[in-house]
């Protein structure tokens, strides 16, 4: 989200479309299905290098994985092994 947040802050819709792409696919090895869902509309903006909507498309994913997150804590490795 970080990657994705700095390229709409710089305008690199290049940058924007990768971060995006790498997240859905992050997202959909977890069976994510609204953070996949999300994401496409961010990776389209990158591509078509119209940042008009980025905001809110970012307020969208960012709102799926605020849901994600806490769903895979119990899963994160502490490195205290």
């Amino acid at each position: 989200m970080a990657e994705i947040r700095q390229a709409i802050t710089h305008a690199d819709v290049p940058r924007l479309r990768r971060a995006a792409h790498t997240l859905r696919g992050s997202a959909d090895s977890f069976s994510a299905v609204p953070v996949v869902e999300a994401a496409p509309r961010l990776e389209l903006i990158g591509r078509d290098g119209n940042l008009v909507h980025a905001e809110e498309a970012c307020q969208a994913l960012e709102k799926e994985m605020s849901r994600l997150i806490p769903a895979l804590a119990p899963y994160a490795v502490n490195g205290a092994s």
